[in-house]
Order: C-alpha cells, then sequence, then structure tokens
C-alpha cells in the first residue's frame, strides 16, 4: 500500500539536511511486539528476564585504562552461577567499546564487549553467542548510577512492549575480581545487549549499512513510532541519515528500511549527569522533550498514540514490579511518564508538541 503527499517535503533529520521528492511512502503498520520466548538464534540467553549472576575474572586495571583508539581484547574468565551449588566456567575475552562513555572523563569503567568462545557455552544461557555489547554501571564508587543504567535497562524492554523489531537484553549482577591485584573487587548492574544480526534474523531480515538514507525509502509508520519513542524517553541523541544511535533493518525484497533505536543513557528517562542536549537543539536539558521529525498530518499520529495508552499499563508495570530500582527513581520515571501521556491526550499540547514544533 502506497501513500501519497500533495507536497514535496524537505527533511531534516539531528542537523543533517538533506532533500528528498516525497512522491511516495512505503507504508505498514510497526511490527508487533515479540511475545516468544523461543525463536531465533541467541533464544536461551534473551528468552527469560531473570537476573543472571555472574563472575568475571580479568585484568580489569588495564581494561579500566584501555580507552584509546588502538585497544585490544583481554583475556578474562567467566564464572555462571546457575543455582546455589552449579556453577560453570568459561574462557572470554573482553574489549572497551562505546565513544563517550569510554572516555575516562565520563565513566572510570567503560562499557565492554564480550567474546564467547562456542566450544564452551554449549548447554549454558551463552549458546549460540559469539559477541555481545555490555552496559556497564559507569562510574565504581558512586552507587546511583547503576540506577541510571537500570532506568537504561528499562527502556529496552518499553520498546519490545510496542515492537519486535527492538533489541533484547538480558540483566545481570556481575563480581568483577581484579586478578592485577590493583583494583578492588565489585559487584555491579549491567545487562547484556542482543547482537545486530540476531535481532535482525528474528525479525527475517538483515542490517542495511546505508548512510544518508533517503526518506522514501523508510517505513514511513515504523519511522514514525521510532521517533515518537525517542519523544516519549526524552532522547534527542540519534541519527538515521548517519546511522547515529541507530541500525537500519531491511525485510529484504526491495522492502522499506525500518529504524531500530538503541543507547539510551543521553534521555531524560535516563537523566544521566553527564547528559546534555545538542546546543543546536531548542531546549535546555534532556528532560525536556523534543519532537525530532517533520509535520505529520494529525490523523497519522492517533494510531501511535493509541499504540502507548495501549501498553500503558504493561509499561508502567515493567517499571513499578523492577525490584532493583529504589522507589525514589520509580517515582521519578513514571512521574516523567505521566507527562507524556497527558501531552497525548491533550489537543492543545498536540498541537503544539507534534505539528508547530515539528519540521
Amino acid at each position: 500500500m502506497i501513500r501519497k503527499f500533495p507536497v514535496f517535503l524537505m527533511m531534516v533529520w539531528t542537523g543533517m539536511m538533506f532533500q528528498g521528492i516525497m512522491l511516495s511512502l512505503h507504508t505498514r503498520q510497526p511490527v508487533p511486539a515479540d511475545t516468544s520466548t523461543v525463536q531465533g538464534t541467541g533464544h536461551y540467553l534473551f528468552a527469560t528476564d531473570s537476573l543472571l549472576y555472574i563472575t568475571l575474572e580479568a585484568d580489569f586495571h588495564s581494561i579500566q585504562f584501555d580507552t584509546g583508539d588502538d585497544n585490544r581484547w583481554h583475556e578474562a574468565r567467566l564464572i555462571l552461577y546457575r543455582g546455589r551449588n552449579d556453577s560453570v566456567a568459561m574462557p572470554v575475552e573482553l574489549e572497551t567499546r562505546g565513544h563517550f562513555r569510554r572516555s575516562r572523563k565520563t565513566c572510570d569503567f567503560p562499557p565492554l564487549r564480550i567474546r564467547f568462545d562456542t566450544d564452551y557455552t554449549t548447554e549454558t544461557v551463552f549458546q549460540g553467542q559469539k559477541r555481545l555489547k555490555m552496559v556497564t554501571h559507569c562510574r565504581s564508587k558512586q552507587p546511583a548510577y547503576e540506577q541510571f543504567y537500570m532506568r537504561e535497562y528499562l527502556l529496552y524492554r518499553i520498546y519490545n512492549q510496542l515492537t519486535g523489531l527492538s533489541f533484547r537484553v538480558r540483566p545481570a549482577m556481575i563480581t568483577y575480581r581484579d586478578i592485577s591485584g590493583k583494583s578492588s573487587g565489585l559487584v555491579k548492574f549491567s545487562f547484556f545487549l542482543e547482537d545486530d544480526d540476531d535481532m535482525a534474523s528474528r525479525n527475517g531480515g538483515v542490517i542495511a549499512e546505508v548512510m544518508n538514507v533517503a526518506q522514501y525509502k523508510l517505513d514511513y509508520d515504523q519511522v514514525l513510532l521510532f521517533v515518537m519513542f525517542q519523544y516519549f524517553i526524552g532522547n534527542t541523541d540519534w541519527s538515521v541519515p548517519a546511522l547515529h544511535n541507530v541500525k537500519l533493518f531491511s525485510p529484504g525484497e526491495g522492502g522499506p528500511l525500518q529504524p531500530v533505536p538503541y543507547d539510551f543513557d543521553f534521555s531524560g528517562a535516563v537523566d544521566a549527569p553527564y547528559a546534555v542536549p545538542d546546543q543546536k537543539l531548542p531546549i535546555n536539558n534532556v528532560r525536556q522533550r523534543l519532537f525530532r521529525h517533520y509535520c505529520v498530518p494529525r490523523e497519522d499520529l492517533q494510531p501511535v498514540f493509541n499504540l502507548f495508552l495501549e501498553r500503558k499499563e504493561d509499561i508502567y508495570s515493567l517499571i513499578s514490579q523492577f525490584p532493583y530500582l529504589t522507589d525514589r527513581n520509580r517515582k521519578i520515571t513514571l512521574k516523567y511518564f505521566d507527562t507524556f501521556y497527558d501531552i497525548i491526550q491533550n489537543e492543545k499540547r498536540i498541537k503544539r508538541e507534534f505539528q508547530r514544533m515539528c519540521w
């Protein structure tokens, strides 16, 4: 089905301007939420959201300072606890990753990438995994930082509620043992992020590495869900043309490309101390929402609003029932989402936020 536009539109995305004649846009409903527990590669790890208990042994003193562009893989040992008297150990490798959070000015403990030897993962939750991103705690001596990344973890879970075309996550409580003896041991919250290709395979497609993609090649409804979710969480740190904190999913056979978001630590819903909006944007802090999209007809917004309203109870339950979030952080998060729901049920505010502030 093709949706035709009567006028030429200029598209502006995240400070990068490019023009496209909007003769047509592919139209389809956003990919439904994935309610299955066993589907596709990596289903062992992401089949549930129960907390994993893990010990990682490595030279973490060296790892924490290996934050340059020439960073390397470090040998490590992972111990997975499967019960009171049951554990399994396996060799792994760790590598620092990321950009902003990898800087020691931001985090004294960087995000990590973990690489598995598949000979040792059989019959464990890591069976089928080769490499995974780990979101870590950032600041070792500031417990509040764990709460920020718990909130980020929950944002991934919320997007899972809205669409199956999303990255799955698995929480873990990790004990870090520094074999060099130069750093004290740590026990911190972390989470694993689904592999890009596994996410795409689960949805029946592949990842497309297409920079500066033309707007007419994007799925209209999935884009609208994507930008509304970014508005919902107060995130402006993304760019589809630059593939910044975005992966493009291709369903194959010439189907429209669909954006998949990740990396939400600069969102207002997380509100990390280091997070600030781009100076070019008309907001003063990350708690202020901004609809970073071109203007769309009012009637096109309603199906997306309806989806958020339908999922509201599930979204709020995720926040309310997550046992590791403090009461204070739970209240802050729910109150922030309350303001979104107030907006999308008020016509005057809808007009101001989505029709006057659009491009």
